[in-house]
Order: C-alpha cells, then structure tokens, then sequence
C-alpha cells in the first residue's frame, strides 16, 4: 500500500504542468450564408510570433494555424491546405484577453483543386474560389483541459484499477 501511495505521489508532480497556452477558435460568418468554416490558433502563438507591420498593425503567419476546416458553395479546404510561409498576414487585436481578427492580406488555403481562400480588408471580405463574400471573423475560445487536471484523472483511474485488483 505505501508503494502505490508513493507511485501515485510520484505521478502527481511528475506530470502537473502549468496552463497551457489558450486555444481560440476564429470562425468567419458570412452576411448571406452563416458560418462558412473557421480556423484554431493558440494566443501564446499570436504573442510570441506577432510582428510589426509598416502600417502599424501586429500580424500572425498562417504557419501557426493548428486546424482549419472551410466550406462554400461545393468546394472545401482543410488542415492540409493552409497556405504556408509570408503569403498571409492576420492581424489581431487583443480585447478583454481575446485575440480578435480584425484584418488579413493574402492566401489562407488552396486546395488540390488550386481553389484558393483570399483574405483581404473586412470591407473587402474574403474570396472564396473566385466569389468574393461578405462577412465577420468571430472569435470563441475553445476549452482545452490542463496537463496536471489529465494526470489527476489517470492517477484516479490508476488508483480504482489497484483498489479493484485487491479486492
């Protein structure tokens, strides 16, 4: 019995971790159609890896997008499309700790087709293929469970299995 106690103190600061950085959801809704898809960034890549830009707004390379599904009108695009390296700057602002996308310039994706999402200023929208389409980049934060709260529930889990063995 010390042994497993011993184990299951072991486990307890061998895997806690501290938060993780926070997972944003940034979804682009269309004037016409609704949601046409969205894209997952975290916001200790925005603050890490935000530049500056000579117009004076703070942008974010496509390279740190870490999913991305869109849809629209019989084409789609997925994490394997992201356009990657400068062909896109997203720009952000923080408000109330949320990133929000308030401009973009450039490629999102393109498919195998050679279909291609096309960021451009929120008065502009965004181009979908060959249609441009009006709409707003809305931001919802995605819950991500902490390191230390999985540990604790497998060292639960661990602790049920040996209560059970001897039993």
């Amino acid at each position: 019995m010390k042994l497993v106690r011993a184990f299951q103190v072991l486990c307890l600061f061998a895997f806690a971790g501290s938060a993780n950085a926070t997972l944003f959801d940034i979804e682009y809704v269309s004037n016409n159609y609704g949601s046409l898809g969205s894209f997952t960034i975290d916001d200790q890549d925005i603050i890490d890896n935000i530049g500056d830009n000579p117009l004076g707004w703070k942008y974010v390379l496509n390279d740190f997008i870490q999913d991305l599904n869109f849809s629209y009108n019989g084409m789609s695009w997925t994490q394997s499309d992201i356009a990657l390296g400068p062909t896109t700057a997203h720009a952000f602002d923080f408000i109330d700790g949320i990133p929000q996308l308030i401009s973009a310039n450039g490629a999102l994706a393109s498919n195998e087709l050679g279909q291609r999402i096309t960021m451009y200023h929120p008065s502009v929208g965004v181009r979908f293929g060959s249609e441009f389409v009006l709409g707003n980049w809305v931001t919802t934060q995605v819950s991500v469970p902490e390191p230390s709260s999985l540990s604790l529930l497998a060292l639960g889990a661990l602790g049920l299995i040996l209560k059970r063995k001897k039993a």
